[in-house]
């Protein structure tokens, strides 16, 4: 007799929830948006075997235990950050193949680049399991080669967490290779010659990755438990120094865990998530709050003053030029002031020809024995008005707003 309750069990949450995992996506797919809008984009890419979701999932059968996308959400400084997964074919069990660490690099550049979640505009932290990590500073080095087309990526990549990745290599390749070669429905996958000890493909990787990696953030988390491959045998998948880069800022840290479960946590309580979760939280402050500061230092930063100058057109390109500092003129529209008053702009529109204006406002600016980002010391904020001394240091986007700013300032230190 057919159990009546047989398709409840099959559309029940657990069954959608193993459905969900067991799916594990490839290329780029976002787990998490925050409500607002996001200040720091978070990419998690597994390692030989694995998959966007299972590699970092306790229990394959149970969405809750994903942590990316569950838990970190929940985490304090987790709430900007948007969460993605990025996934490839690693499955060495389903027969020879052609792909090498490369072709999974040129796949996740591509998909960043093609993405219609324009990723460039925050910064980006890559988390790497395993062969993951070597995709993520492959991908890396592609996109520094080429950075004609990937600009915004560039720069965007601020750090990168590294979870028992071989940066050196791991000797359980060789063996995992020789056991494929004899099952008939695999065979040796080029990928696993590429992790073997001192491998071409390893040396050429990590010397570029260091040449090319200037001051990003780097951590290298690595396992300290063997992992049992069979009754009785129980072996190290990557040895210790092997898992790091031994750079002079690499933060160097080991996890009670074994090659698989230094990725995938029990809960929220395990001491290891914490050091995983406490890692990476330190790294998205550090890189929000950097970004925070270059873009206030871009915004306030205008190009230096050059005193009796004559505006050719070009922005960056002055000409020395006569002044008249009696009179300041905007396209033949006189500019009225006096000692008792704000001085106030009567020129046209932003747009206006105003090499005679800004050759009088410059000789006045250039007599100042004393200016400070091209105001005059003793000209009193109050007498300018209008915030007119933070217009002209903020005011970078159009120079004829600005200029206009500048013959403010003149005009009230003739004043």
């Amino acid at each position: 007799m057919k159990n009546p309750f047989h398709k409840l069990r099959r559309d029940s949450p657990a069954q959608a929830s193993k459905q969900k995992l067991l799916e594990n996506p490839w290329g780029i797919s976002t787990v998490y948006t925050p409500p607002g809008r996001h200040k720091v984009d978070i990419f998690f890419t597994h390692g030989l075997g694995g998959g966007s979701r299972k590699t970092w999932a306790h229990d394959p059968c149970d969405y809750s235990t994903f942590w990316p996308g569950e838990w970190l959400p929940q985490e304090e400084g987790f709430k900007d950050a948007r969460i993605h997964t990025f996934g490839y074919n690693a499955n060495f069990q389903t027969g020879v193949t052609e792909y090498a660490i490369l072709d999974f690099a040129r796949e996740f550049i591509q998909e960043l680049w093609i993405s219609p979640l324009n990723f460039g505009n925050v910064p980006i932290i890559l988390v790497g399991h395993s062969m993951g990590g070597l995709v993520s500073k492959k991908m890396y080095i592609l996109a520094v080669n080429n950075q004609k087309l990937y600009h915004r990526i560039v720069p965007a990549i601020k750090a990168m967490l590294f979870l028992a990745v071989p940066h050196n290599g791991s000797g359980h390749s060789k063996s995992l290779n020789r056991i494929l070669r004899m099952v008939p429905t695999t065979g040796r996958q080029h990928y696993i010659n590429d992790l073997e000890i001192s491998s071409e493909t390893i040396r050429t990787i990590n010397g570029l990755f260091i040449n090319t990696m200037g001051d990003m953030m780097v951590a290298s988390l690595y396992e300290v438990i063997p992992m049992k491959l069979a009754p009785g045998y129980h072996r190290m998948i990557v040895d210790p120094n092997h898992a790091i880069l031994s750079l002079e800022t690499e933060i160097i840290r080991p996890v009670s865990a074994n090659h698989r479960t230094i990725c995938k946590f029990s809960s929220r309580d395990d001491p290891n998530y914490a050091i995983v979760r406490d890692v990476l939280r330190a790294m998205v402050l550090q890189v929000v709050a950097e970004e925070g500061r270059a873009k206030f230092a871009e915004r306030s930063e205008i190009p230096p003053y050059k005193g009796n100058v004559k505006n050719t057109g070009d922005e960056e390109s002055w000409q020395a030029g006569p002044s008249d500092p009696d009179r300041v003129t905007g396209k033949g529209k006189e500019l009225a002031t006096t000692s008792s008053e704000t001085p106030q702009i009567i020129a046209g529109d932003c747009g206006d020809d105003m090499d005679s204006s800004m050759a009088s406002a410059r000789a006045t600016l250039s007599a100042s024995n004393d200016a400070k980002d091209g105001v005059p010391v003793g000209v009193p904020d109050l007498l300018l008005g209008n915030n007119v001394v933070e217009e002209v240091r903020s005011c970078k986007h159009c120079p004829h707003c600005r200029e206009k700013a500048i013959q403010k300032i003149a005009l009230a230190a003739q004043a």
